[in-house]
């Protein structure tokens, strides 16, 4: 099937895969529609012709799986999660990994309090021109409970209900966490997320690694570095 895919749909087969992430969020908010999100703007497809085999290797290796270009260092915060996980089960026993992420993200506060993504184009889909040379999605939509229309998975969505999507935790992200750790909303938020933990129950925002290790040594564990250093081949 892929072979006989021609080059436009190869690119839009490969943009669908990995920037398709933020309709889950219209999923999780009960409002998806399969329409808003089956195109490409003529903005967009304007650019495909660079998607060559050539740039697009240096492009994606470099800058995207591996974050090895001039940009991935912009933000000291964000590690790439493949090396960090692989630190990680080393048992973090060099420094940390080489920051990670090409861009520094924009806070999801600046929904409550700006219009940005309400310029972009202030007629909404009206100002949008789309194609698309793939086939439309006509099956159903799965999930754990089930196989379900666009209509019914709207409805289960909104009839699910947790303080975490409501204001003011809802746009409370990693950026804002690491710079405002210290803020009464954010440790409520920690302390409600902690609720069952076993051994971090209300300990709220202020935790370091260290802390986590010393908790778990206190409860007669060893902390997870320990044991994959234990595990780890001399």
């Amino acid at each position: 099937m892929l072979a006989g895919l021609s080059f436009a749909q190869l690119v839009e087969a490969g943009a669908t895969t990995y920037f398709r992430a933020p309709s889950e969020v219209a999923m999780m908010a009960g409002v998806y529609r399969q329409g808003d999100w089956d195109g490409f703007d003529e903005r967009t497809r304007r650019l495909f012709p660079i998607y060559n085999e050539e740039y697009a290797v240096d492009g994606y290796v470099d800058h995207f799986n591996a974050l090895l270009g001039a940009g991935a260092a912009q933000s000291e915060y964000y590690l790439h999660p493949e090396r960090y996980a692989a630190w990680r089960r080393g048992g973090g026993v060099d420094g940390l990994p080489s920051p990670g992420r090409v861009a520094t993200l924009v806070p999801a506060r600046v929904l409550d309090v700006d219009d940005y993504s309400r310029r972009v184009n202030p007629n909404g889909l009206a100002d949008v021109r789309t194609g698309m040379d793939l086939p439309r999605k006509s099956g159903a939509y799965q999930f754990v409970r089930g196989r379900f229309d666009e209509d019914e998975m709207n409805r289960r969505a909104r009839e699910f209900d947790s303080p975490l999507l409501r204001s003011p935790w809802r746009n409370i992200d990693e950026a804002t966490v690491k710079w405002h750790w210290q803020d009464p909303e954010v440790d409520r938020l920690y302390r409600y997320a902690q609720e069952r933990s076993r051994l971090l129950s209300d300990r709220g925002s202020g935790l370091r690694r260290d802390d986590i290790d010393a908790i778990r040594r206190t409860a007669g564990e060893r902390p997870w570095a320990e044991t994959a250093r234990a595990a780890t081949p001399a």
